[in-house]
């Protein structure tokens, strides 16, 4: 079970659900004997994923049977660069295995961190904490060239938070909400992992359960609060930077979730290509009319006063200038302000421009909705777009996506909030463009 870029996934194997997980990753496993996700170490060693950091409480010895792999052998057949642990070789006196050796010969960099310490880092990583200072390891090895203060005359070390791309996980249960149910001693450090990764994938021992089978005094973690945002909640971030007033088009997709979020109060009028002007949140059962549809051909409800016009008047109002906001998903968006939504494949004439390029010229603001990064890994903000373009520079001027909110102005991107969990230099990482962060720079309000 998986949980990324639009909510929690039921992947139809452990292989798929790796797909997310790209050489270079940081990826946290937890585990302390039970607890520990062996199907998904198994499967990331048969990927062959490479320069990865891994954060775990130990490495582990290597396995001597073939359909067992531990973050042991991931570092003895060269696919770690770094590790974050609170043990690094076995603590029985003997001659060093091929993962102590990797460490000892400095093919892979070690960082050793006190056990309660590293359980903290990673929760404040979670918790959007950047750093704290604990007595722990004052005064050691561990402390040398670090910053320590006194408080209350005690010597404190300063550790800074965790978070990292990915978390493997092993729970007892789940349901399809990503909640999960750890069994005893296995939750060890499954729920803080949770928390303090963008990508949270879980193997779970029981079969998925429907929502609301699990009670909710009895969840113990979810993977809903991962650090990338929902499509329902990026949807919201959306909603939330509309004003009162204002005249909008929501665009098929992701920007089409965004009318559930409003308040027909709030005096936002709504428009679709397709002429329906006034409506309101998507509707279902009774209230679903299949002739009162959006851009997305989704059922919507009608505000009082609606009115429903013609092809030709809807586009007029598009380009006659009476639109102040319009609300596009991408599959690229420019450092420049130009955005790509209509085709993936180039010269042969096949994508689908519908109304966006006529909305991308007449809206006072053209605000884009989109996943930070593409299925494999690769930033969906750039420098310039590969994919023929839907409108040139100066016309996007806000991005939302499932890791933060971007303005584009003629310096660039700027970051101005960012998915709660999730550092801002990942999310620099993850963008292929220069990105500056604001002095202003808060967590996206969910």
């Amino acid at each position: 079970m998986g949980h990324r870029h639009s909510g929690p996934e039921i992947a139809p194997s452990v292989d798929a659900a790796l797909e997310g997980v790209s050489d270079g990753a940081s990826i946290l496993v937890p585990g302390f004997g039970p607890g520990t996700p062996w199907n998904l170490l198994r499967a990331l060693h048969r990927r062959g994923t490479r320069d990865l950091t891994i954060v775990a409480n130990s490495v582990g010895y290597q396995s001597p049977r073939p359909d067992v792999k531990t973050i042991g052998d991931l570092v003895a057949d060269g696919r770690v660069s770094r590790l974050v642990v609170s043990f690094s070789a076995s603590t029985r006196p003997s001659i060093p295995g091929p993962a102590e050796q990797a460490i000892r010969d400095g093919r892979v960099r070690c960082e050793l961190v006190a056990q309660g310490t590293l359980a903290e880092r990673i929760r404040a990583g979670g918790a959007g904490i950047p750093a704290f200072y604990t007595p722990a390891a004052a005064g050691t090895a561990l402390a040398e060239g670090r910053e320590t203060r006194l408080f209350e005359g005690r010597e404190h070390l300063l550790e800074t938070a965790i978070v990292a791309d990915v978390a493997l996980l092993r729970a007892h249960r789940a349901d399809r909400a990503g909640n999960l149910v750890y069994r005893r001693a296995a939750r060890n450090f499954n729920p803080l992992m949770a928390t303090a990764a963008a990508l949270v994938i879980a193997e779970v021992e029981e079969p998925v359960a429907g929502r609301g089978a699990i009670d909710p005094d009895h969840v113990q973690g979810s993977a809903s609060v991962a650090g990338r945002l929902s499509r329902e909640q990026m949807a919201g971030v959306i909603a939330r930077r509309l004003r009162p007033g204002w005249v909008v088009n929501l665009g098929i997709g992701i920007p089409t979730l965004t009318s559930s979020f409003l308040d027909p109060r709030d005096g936002i009028l709504l428009t679709s290509e397709n002429g329906v002007v006034g409506y309101g949140a998507l509707a279902t059962g009774a209230d679903a009319d299949p002739d009162v549809v959006n851009a997305g051909v989704q059922p919507v409800t009608l505000d009082p006063g609606a009115a429903i016009l013609d092809h030709a008047a809807s586009f007029a109002l598009i380009r006659g200038g009476r639109l102040d906001c319009a609300v596009l998903g991408a599959y690229e968006v420019a450092s420049g302000g130009s955005f790509a939504n209509w085709s993936v494949r180039g010269e042969d004439g096949l994508g689908g421009i519908g109304g966006a390029m006529d909305l991308a010229q007449s809206a006072r603001r053209l605000w884009v909705v989109m996943e930070h990064t593409t299925h494999a890994g690769a930033p969906r903000l750039v420098e310039r777009c590969s994919l023929p373009v839907t409108a040139g520079d100066g016309c996007v001027s806000l991005v939302v996506t499932d890791l933060a909110v971007i303005e584009i102005a003629g310096s660039g991107l700027v970051l101005r909030e960012h998915a709660p969990g999730v550092d801002p230099e990942r999310i620099r990482a993850l963008t292929g463009a220069p990105l500056a962060v604001h002095g202003d720079l808060v967590p996206m309000s969910l």
